[in-house]
């Protein structure tokens, strides 16, 4: 199974408990939310800022 592609619609809704919701458009048009918790939205972001992780 091919995974599908989603592109970034530059929106970023936070949740009060630290939930992050990154907003995307599927290749068809329809919309794709990336959900994830407080530890993984840090990871994400950590890895955005600095790939080598230095």
């Amino acid at each position: 199974m091919s995974p599908e592609i989603a592109r970034w619609d530059r929106e970023v809704i936070r949740e009060p408990d630290g939930t992050v919701w990154v907003c995307c458009v599927g290749e068809g048009g329809h919309p794709i939310a990336l959900e994830l918790g407080p530890e993984y939205a840090e990871a994400l972001g950590l890895l955005l800022i600095d790939p080598d992780g230095e």
